[in-house]
């Protein structure tokens, strides 16, 4: 029911949020994270204790760093300029894995979602919104 793009993207991110279950005290990884705005939803409404944001463009990680600043979370946030198709976390150091609007991008996604899931604490979740082309 929004009316405009950011509107748009933030109740897509919420529901995201609550279909995976984000909950206070979690920790999350962001991939392909943009502009940050997702993360300020999961610190914001979700009350996360820790996010690890990974984006491929520094130019995004940059504009995240300002934006999380601005509201003052920098120390919930860990920024990471990297390829999801690379990217990797310690084994069984993550609550939850999000991809907000981006694993359309990935080279692999077999491979992300497989290293993924190794990330993922026992009863840790993988959330993805994605677009679907259809006719």
């Amino acid at each position: 029911h929004a009316n405009t793009y950011p509107a748009a993207a933030q109740a897509l991110a919420r529901r995201l949020g609550r279909a995976v279950g984000l909950a206070a005290g979690q920790r999350v990884a962001d991939i392909g994270v943009g502009g940050g705005e997702s993360v300020l939803e999961w610190i914001e409404t979700f009350d996360v204790a820790q996010v690890t944001a990974v984006d491929r463009s520094h130019t995004m990680i940059a504009a995240a760093a300002r934006r999380l600043n601005e509201r003052r979370h920098g120390t919930h946030v860990t920024l990471a300029t990297a390829d999801a198709s690379v990217w990797t976390m310690p084994h069984q150091s993550l609550d939850r894995v999000v991809v907000l609007d981006g694993a359309y991008h990935f080279a692999d996604r077999p491979g992300f979602w497989r290293r993924a899931a190794t990330w993922l604490c026992p009863g840790g979740r993988i959330g993805v919104t994605d677009l679907v082309v259809t006719r």
